[in-house]
């Protein structure tokens, strides 16, 4: 909730976000410079969210404010909603056409050439493209620092005295930026070469309406190693089907080549990549990797084949998010989590036509998937008190469970319900 008081309109104000966005950030500064009392509604998945999809079906995107019942969409759009709507706060636009009609050239320029740039260093193929990317970022902030010195007029930003328009399109830049220079350690915003954007950021970051909302740079660093480890990790299907065509190729050939495993024994990812080997009956070597600090996520397979598997955001993921705040059996996520299993069990019904198995009569590529995490949901069961898989909601699933645990691929490898439990406690107790 905005923590700053109330506003001249009355109507509920709500604000669709995601803390690392900058667009996002645009509009929280603008709500905040005109003292707007609002929720913000953090969306984890917004390519998934049916609150997106709802109030944006056009683009999918957020932010997204709800003012009453109405939607407005596109950051700048909304700066220059919360503005007019508002009177509350220093103004955000000049109040002469001419000025106004400039700070919004430099803002759709900034989206168009300066946040183009800091995504073109960070996905170049080449140094060749990196470089290219890097200098015309760096035109850009030349650029920018004479436009600085012509729009403050001395003073201490854009908008003079105080944030204004451009300030805000530009500032909600600057987190992405001090990312692209810790990943590059060339430095875009310099005392010597632009001196009155270095200081008009420190101020930036200062003002009382920025630094609350201002995200630090360290998780922004460590999201964006995040995403990029999602965006050049192999899927978990792309893994499954080279290890089919491996073993395909091995029969042809009568090769015997050596396959080893690296995992641990409670991972579930670890556990789909054991089911698939043994339903291929493909001879291994599993290696226990104890957790350490530095590691890559496991499991990986020691194969010129294969990739290694990472932690991917599921289901699971969620569920313990939830287990670990305590939330209670009937909060959004808990909620959330029933609604997902529901539609496991109609798709389970639908997939498996009779059978005892989504595959059909055994196991398949959405079995292991599944029922990888079956585990993990026992342990959140005892934790909770909740039953989430239950003979009166999802009688298909309950059976498929514990078909599923039994089969001869699994059974070897699946850890016990005890086992599960133990190991959460510890890693509970640790944190």
């Amino acid at each position: 909730m905005g923590s700053i008081n109330g506003s001249k309109n009355d109507e509920c104000v709500r604000l669709l976000g995601a803390w690392p966005s900058p667009f996002v950030l645009r509009t929280r500064i603008a709500l905040n410079l005109k003292r707007v009392a609002y929720e913000y509604l953090e969306e984890e998945d917004t390519l998934n969210s049916e609150s997106v999809l709802n109030y944006n079906p056009v683009h999918k995107q957020i932010p997204i404010l709800i003012h009453g019942n109405k939607p407005i969409r596109e950051s700048l759009n909304i700066v220059m909603y919360v503005d007019e709507t508002w009177l509350s706060g220093p103004p955000i636009l000049p109040s002469d056409p001419f000025d106004r009609a400039v700070a919004r050239f430099w803002d759709v320029y900034i989206d168009e050439h300066c946040f183009t740039s800091i995504n073109g260093v960070a996905v170049a193929k080449d140094e060749d493209e990196r470089k290219a990317a890097i200098a015309k970022l760096g035109q850009c902030m030349a650029l920018l620092e004479e436009t600085f010195q012509e729009c403050s007029k001395g003073r201490g930003f854009f908008g003079g005295e105080n944030i204004g328009f451009i300030d805000i399109g530009f500032g909600s830049m600057l987190g992405p930026l001090k990312v692209l220079e810790k990943f590059t350690g060339f430095k875009f915003i310099h005392p010597k070469n632009t001196p009155g954007l270095f200081h008009w950021a420190d101020r930036f970051y200062a003002h009382e309406a920025v630094k609350p909302v201002m995200p630090d740079i360290e998780k922004l660093v460590e999201f964006a190693r995040l995403k990029t480890r999602k965006q050049t990790t192999p899927s978990l299907e792309t893994q499954l089907k080279s290890i089919r065509n491996k073993k395909t190729e091995m029969t042809q050939n009568g090769s015997n080549g050596t396959v080893k495993l690296l995992g641990t024994w409670s991972s579930p990812f670890a556990l789909r990549g054991r089911i698939a080997l043994h339903l291929k009956s493909v001879e291994y070597e599993y290696i226990e990797e104890a957790t350490k600090p530095g590691r890559q996520s496991l499991p990986s397979r020691h194969c010129s084949f294969l990739g290694s598997l990472r932690r991917r955001k599921v289901l699971l993921n969620r569920s313990m998010r939830w287990l670990e705040r305590k939330k209670t059996p009937g909060g959004a996520a808990a909620g959330n989590l029933m609604g997902c299993l529901v539609a496991l069990e109609e798709a389970f019904q639908k997939s498996s036509k009779g059978g005892g198995f989504c595959g059909g009569e055994n196991i398949g590529f959405v079995d292991i998937v599944c029922g990888a995490i079956v585990g993990p949901f026992s342990v959140i069961e005892v934790f909770s008190g909740v039953k989430l898989l239950s003979p009166d909601v999802t009688p298909g699933l309950v059976q498929w469970a514990e078909r599923f645990r039994a089969h001869e691929a699994v059974k070897p490898y699946m850890p016990s319900v005890a086992e599960f439990v133990e190991f959460a406690k510890q890693k509970l107790n640790a944190q």
